[in-house]
């Protein structure tokens, strides 16, 4: 509401409202947006749902009729809030599983006679810039190295300063790895040896990941990413846990853990340390921010 009326404020008004769909093989995204002059726009609505059109894919190119019922599904629920919201224009691309796929055509005849949504399949180029444009938008990192895992594909972009150096386009992404790995009867584990040694070979043959330069920063973008990020999160907060509770212990000097009081004394009798003092600790390379009251960490990630 403070964002609205500050746009008033300043002169500027309400374009138009749309949505923005984007189809990919893992997960269909809705973001719906209000435009104002100069470009500026304000996010009004989103919704993620998972689809995993590209699932099976591998097999003969052609999208399954199971996958395809489920976006279409999914997209007329998209419609749904897009009328319900008073969108004027719909803008709809998808990436890779639309675009390998044999039965591309009748797929986007059916979405557009089923939906009455049109859309524009984007190249593996378009895919690229996209990230990247997301990217130097949004963080202040004048030189990086992206890598977005999607479920059909893998986006490597290297920029410095706003320009693109290189880029590549890989044909693998979560959902087709997984297939790929899924019946060699392997242990967790073994699968994901080998999914790493797989990856590992197909980054060897980009000839210019070995020009690039070793101090630059890696951008990880996607939900693999935010996956990994929310697993390591979990990790870290595990350790604090065993921080403050070790302290503790040494602290009562009784061996054992005590509740402690709010007067600082533990059960034994012990002054041990306040309640809330274990905020205090956290990881060796972790930075640590307030953010609406929470604590939050981030972490570098350098090649």
């Amino acid at each position: 509401m403070l964002i609205t009326e500050a746009f008033y404020a300043f002169g500027e008004y309400n374009l138009e409202k749309i949505g923005i769909i984007d189809l990919g093989s893992n997960s269909a995204r809705l973001v719906i947006v209000n435009l104002f002059a100069d470009g500026y726009f304000m996010v009004v609505d989103e919704l993620k749902e998972s689809v995993r059109l590209g699932q099976d894919m591998e097999r003969d190119g052609f999208l399954k009729p199971q996958r395809v019922a489920e976006t279409i599904k999914t997209l007329k629920m998209f419609r749904k809030l897009c009328d319900a919201s008073g969108v004027s224009r719909i803008i709809a691309v998808a990436t890779a599983a639309v675009r390998r796929a044999k039965n591309q055509r009748s797929f986007l005849d059916e979405i557009q006679a089923n939906c009455g949504i049109k859309i524009r399949v984007l190249t593996a180029e378009e895919e690229a810039v996209y990230v990247y444009r997301g990217v130097i938008n949004t963080m202040d990192i004048p030189k990086g190295l992206v890598l977005e895992i999607g479920g059909g594909s893998t986006k490597i972009v290297y920029y410095n300063r706003r320009n693109i150096l290189n880029y590549v386009t890989l044909p693998f992404g979560a959902v087709t790895l997984s297939a790929l790995f899924a019946d060699d009867g392997l242990k967790p584990e073994e699968q994901t040896k080998k999914i790493e040694e797989f990856f590992t070979e197909q980054l060897k043959k980009v000839e210019w990941i070995n020009d690039v330069d070793p101090e630059v920063q890696m951008i990880g973008v996607g939900g693999s990413f935010r996956n990994l990020f929310k697993i390591s999160k979990m990790e870290l907060e595990e350790i604090l846990e065993k921080i403050w509770y070790n302290s503790r212990r040494s602290s009562c000097g009784s061996g054992s853990y005590c509740g402690g009081g709010s007067d600082g004394r533990c059960g034994s009798g012990s002054v041990g340390r306040k309640r809330g003092s274990h905020s205090r600790y956290y990881g060796r390379r972790g930075s640590r921010r307030h953010s609406g009251g929470n604590v939050q960490y981030s972490q570098s990630v350098r090649k």
